[in-house]
């Protein structure tokens, strides 16, 4: 059994995806690759269901059963009736979820489950790792978009942190009575803005945001 970490990046007429795979915790595998041709016509949702399809074909090749992790929804809505009968699938309105939904079916065998995970909110290590996998196999084709893309999400992990290592030092010493050396009135001050960043950590779409206005303003479609 192992785990499976999937995604797909667009831009143009050209696509990549990637993906990683994981045995009791630990990398054995990445992969990716650049995509061209039609199936760009229907931009990042092509990529994603290549990603699946190139994870699958691996899977198959090693004899693995995968539990694939992956955060666009319509990657289980098309075919999730074939892994549990009483759901009902999206339709299949063209020729490429069409095929994606006969590969699920001839190859279902080797996925054992899905698991939906929020996109890019920095919660879970190894959807950041793949996401930036398949969007810097890229970068040969759309050059410093990519880095900056990269180094921009390395700095809000990096303030993300910063405001964490805050909170956790403001709540060990709020109940300290520290007498003459902090007047009570001054400290109490704190906790607004105490309050405010653990509202923007709670708020993961604060991250999100910015991070897709990032890439709508480069022309790249997730």
């Amino acid at each position: 059994m192992v785990d499976c970490f999937v995604d797909g990046s667009a831009a143009g007429k050209i696509s990549s995806y990637g993906f990683i795979i994981l045995e009791k915790d630990k990398e054995i595998y990445r992969q990716s690759g650049i995509i061209e041709g039609e199936i760009n016509k229907i931009w990042s949702v092509g990529a994603e269901i290549t990603a699946v399809k190139e994870a699958i074909t691996y899977c198959k090749s090693k004899d693995y059963k995968a539990i694939l992790f992956f955060d666009m929804k319509g990657l289980y809505c098309w075919i999730c009736d074939l892994f549990n009968k009483y759901e009902r699938p999206w339709r299949v309105k063209n020729k490429f979820t069409k095929e994606y939904r006969e590969f699920i079916k001839q190859n279902r065998h080797y996925i054992q489950d899905w698991q939906k995970v929020k996109a890019h909110t920095g919660d879970n290590r190894w959807n950041e790792e793949v996401h930036f996998l398949s969007i810097n196999t890229l970068q040969g084709r759309l050059g410093d978009k990519i880095t900056k893309i990269s180094k921009k999400q390395q700095k809000l992990n990096a303030a993300v942190d910063l405001l964490k290592n805050i909170i956790d030092c403001y709540n060990s010493i709020k109940d300290i009575n520290f007498g003459d050396y902090i007047i009570q009135e001054d400290f109490i001050k704190l906790n607004p803005l105490i309050e405010n960043a653990e509202n923007f950590l709670n708020n993961k779409n604060n991250i999100k945001e910015k991070e897709d206005n990032y890439f709508n303003y480069k022309n790249i479609s997730l």
